[in-house]
């Protein structure tokens, strides 16, 4: 089993994000959502956060993105 999960949710399904969390038995992470003046949404996370690829070679993850 995975340690340490956050889940991190945004502004489109807060109710998903509240269903993952209930069935999973955690908070929702703490993250900070506010708008730029010209209506782009800003995201803040303000926990520790890593993050590990589950491809073996990055480089081709990153030309998929």
């Amino acid at each position: 089993m995975v340690r340490n999960i956050v889940v991190l949710g945004g502004s489109s399904h807060p109710s998903l994000t509240e269903t993952i969390c209930d069935q999973l038995g955690l908070p929702p992470g703490n993250v900070l959502l506010t708008k730029f003046s010209v209506g782009e949404t800003r995201v803040e996370i303000k926990e520790s956060v890593r993050i590990i690829s589950g491809q073996r070679r990055i480089h081709s993850m990153s030309a998929m993105i």
